[in-house]
């Protein structure tokens, strides 16, 4: 078919006719399946969830104990079933399941008798619950539009219903319930954010991308959202089913390196009120900035990172905003790539803005208000419980240091003291060092940092309790102001990963003073990442960035891990993958033998990368530890700490530092990228000699380390080594003497 479009006669023109065409396709893709939903909708007779429920009933064609077949007649063969959670409460059985069919899905309670058979209780709650679906779906019930078939993501609001009226006052089950709802609604925000996007870095994090909030902003589950503070301390905002709103300014309630798109949500009824936020963020890949990966280490204020978006409303009552969405995307060096994590990023907000409607128009506008306030006033009783009965009424205190700021200062401290009075909490950030002038300030919040300390307790204590905004009540925070941890604008803030690493430290170091069972050792208390940039053989602009991990911290009863990262669903990129797309070959990628503080518990192994680059460039990296170690704890050792060296094809070795900008390398450098291992716990000595000698089999271990760090002599040679049993009882009554039993 011939195309009627002028031939592409630029660079520009190049990248509009991409984007209409992404848009067409997609566009095409859901007129054609709301098409076919609206014609299966009218050619079906609709049955009720009644109807459905009663076998023996003859009036209605679709009458049968089996709702396979029910759901075989009304939507085909391509429909499914998804058992999403299951609890009993007072004897009754309740599963949640989820009936996806024409494009669309629905999801619904079923309830049985919870008698001797589970089994059949479990096949009689899913026949009521999918039945309950399937007549909602038959009835128009569907989720708003993806955001991929709209000309950049059209913000529709959520289908108006009529919402039931209020059965009163909120039940347990009913709560548990909607928390069980929220769970399952922020995991598909994620599922939708990590589909559409197409940045590794966006999909890899996309299992904790999203946020829900009530009317207040109060964080019901996820992250904390300071970009919700920031929209509703704006009085003049005023918000409307359809807006859609986008941030990138961590002044302004962001985060450095982010993209934050936040949904306002709507009860069902025609003119709702607001009952709450749907928010989702995602890392900006190669956003606009003064080095590859947008986070310049020699940044000396904000205005050298990049690009920064204040709340800025793109959509507005379903109406895109194109001069604001123009000159985010003009400012992007791949602007059809930040034109699809931005269709990514509003879709999984609108989907949670979506199941928040739904809720609603299921358990009632109020009753969902009571939930939400319910489920915040459940927190905090158990988060007062936790404080009195676990933190001290003596301050306890705690500090590290964070090695430099990539601008030649440093060390700098973090010192942190923890203490209650009654159920109150205190943590106290005084004693921290001022701000630097390096871009490793962070901006902490203090309900990001309650938040922090307050997942820590909970996951420590009571894992059963939700983690969300009603934690904040009983904390006191006090970050002093112009500190590394509350700087003064405009302070560059783009490597403070890095400092909030340590913050994990500090917090682990202080509360293990307070409770043994909080305590750990010192993980590799960094963020490492290394950007290249440069051309391939034809002369294409090529870059490309690449996440490490390190050790792990070790605690009692638990050796650390081996390259863990620290923040949970981040992969580092497939080397297959890197190398098909990028000019640079992996020639290793492993465990560093001895980088694990040795101890009862030994601390996790770091990770070596060789990294041949194939064609010149420029690369860029950032790391920690290079000059302190991860300490160890109740006797444990040090882990090693991190380096990164560059060989030149000629031999020469330079180590530049830990955070480098645009080191330029040709064709067969190489660059040897060694990350920091975890602290171990107890004395070295304690730790059984069959796990060393495991150890050794794996090469996580040196037959020296083994020997002259744990007192284990291992003869032969890998996989065949064995301990010698004299050897090793000798050495570690030497080595037992001459040490002592030291604890951290």
């Amino acid at each position: 078919m011939t195309s009627s479009r002028p031939p592409v006669t630029s660079l520009d023109d190049l990248l509009q006719s991409t984007r209409e065409q992404f848009d067409r396709t997609f566009a095409d893709r859901q007129r054609q399946a709301d098409a076919a939903g609206l014609r299966n909708r009218q050619n079906r007779p609709a049955a009720s969830a009644a109807q459905a429920a009663q076998p023996h009933a003859e009036a209605a064609p679709d009458i049968d104990p089996d709702i396979d077949k029910i759901l075989n007649r009304r939507f085909g063969p391509d429909w499914s079933a998804e058992l999403v959670e299951t609890q009993v409460t007072g004897g009754t059985l309740s599963a949640l399941y989820r009936l996806t069919a024409d494009g669309r899905s629905a999801l619904e309670f079923g309830d049985a008798p919870a008698g001797e058979d589970r089994d059949a209780a479990l096949e009689a709650a899913r026949q009521s619950a999918l039945a309950k679906a399937a007549d909602a779906l038959a009835h128009g019930a569907r989720p708003s539009a993806s955001a991929a078939g709209r000309t950049l993501p059209v913000a529709q609001p959520a289908s108006p219903r009529a919402a039931p009226a209020s059965s009163g006052a909120l039940d347990a089950l009913a709560l548990d319930r909607i928390e069980a709802a929220w769970r399952q609604i922020r995991k598909e925000n994620g599922i939708v954010l990590a589909q559409g996007a197409m940045a590794d870095s966006v999909r890899h994090k996309s299992g904790e991308a999203s946020t829900l909030t009530d009317a207040r902003g109060a964080t019901l589950i996820g992250r904390p959202s300071p970009a919700v503070a920031a929209l509703l301390r704006e009085r003049s905002r005023d918000f409307r089913p359809g807006d859609v709103f986008l941030l990138s300014d961590p002044y302004a309630g962001g985060s450095a390196g982010m993209w934050t798109a936040v949904v306002p949500v709507f009860g069902p009824d025609t003119g709702g009120e607001l009952v709450g936020f749907s928010v989702a963020a995602a890392p900006v890949a190669d956003g606009a900035g003064a080095a590859p990966g947008s986070s310049p280490n020699g940044a000396t204020t904000v205005y050298g990172e990049g690009m920064r978006i204040p709340p800025v409303r793109i959509f507005e009552h379903g109406g895109e905003n194109r001069a604001a969405l123009d000159v985010i995307l003009n400012n992007m060096p791949d602007s059809d790539a930040a034109h699809g994590e931005l269709r990514a990023l509003v879709a999984a907000a609108q989907t949670g803005e979506q199941g928040i409607a739904d809720l609603c128009h299921r358990f009632g506008t109020e009753s969902y208000r009571q939930a939400c306030k319910a489920t915040l006033e459940r927190t905090e009783r158990a988060m007062r419980k936790i404080v009195a009965e676990r933190l001290p009424e003596e301050p306890k205190s705690f500090e590290d240091t964070l090695d430099d700021d990539g601008c030649g200062n440093g060390p700098f401290t973090l010192k942190l003291a923890v203490w209650r009075e009654g159920e109150q909490a205190f943590f106290d950030w005084t004693g921290t060092a001022a701000q630097a002038e390096g871009p490793v300030n962070l901006l902490l919040d203090d309900a990001a940092f309650a938040h922090i300390a307050g997942s820590l307790l909970i996951r420590t204590f009571d894992p059963e309790i939700a983690v969300n905004d009603g934690l904040l009540a009983p904390f006191r925070i006090s970050i002093p102001a112009g500190s590394l941890l509350q700087p003064h604008f405009p302070a560059p803030l783009g490597s403070g990963a890095q400092t909030l690493a340590r913050v994990y430290d500090v917090l682990n170091g202080a509360l293990g003073q307070c409770a043994a069972e909080a305590a750990t050792a010192a993980g590799y208390g960094s963020s490492p990442f290394v950007a290249f940039n440069g051309r391939d053989a034809r002369g294409r602009a090529v870059r490309f960035g690449d996440r490490l991990f390190g050790g792990g911290p070790a605690r009692a009863g638990r050796d650390g891990q081996d390259g863990r990262s620290l923040s949970s669903g981040a992969r580092t990129r497939p080397v297959e993958q890197l190398e098909t797309d990028r000019p640079v070959t992996i020639e290793s990628v492993g465990a560093i033998a001895d980088s694990g503080g040795a101890g009862a518990q030994r601390g996790g192994c770091g990770v070596e990368k060789v990294y041949r680059f194939r064609a010149a460039g420029e690369v860029s990296w950032r790391d920690e530890r290079e000059h302190s170690r991860p300490w160890g704890r109740n006797g444990g050792e040090a882990g090693a700490s991190s380096a990164a060296i560059v060989v030149r094809t000629d031999g020469a070795r330079e180590q530049p530092g830990s955070k480098v900008d645009r080191v330029k390398v040709a064709a067969g450098d190489r660059l040897i990228f060694r990350t920091a291992g975890g602290g171990g716990w107890g004395n070295p000595l304690d730790r059984e000699p069959e796990r060393v000698q495991k150890d050794v089999r794996r090469g996580l271990i040196s037959t020296a380390a083994a020997k002259d760090r744990y007192g284990v002599v291992v003869t032969g040679s890998t996989p065949a080594c064995a301990v010698d049993e004299k050897a090793t009882q000798d050495m570690r009554a030497m080595l037992d003497r001459s040490r002592g039993r030291g604890a951290r």
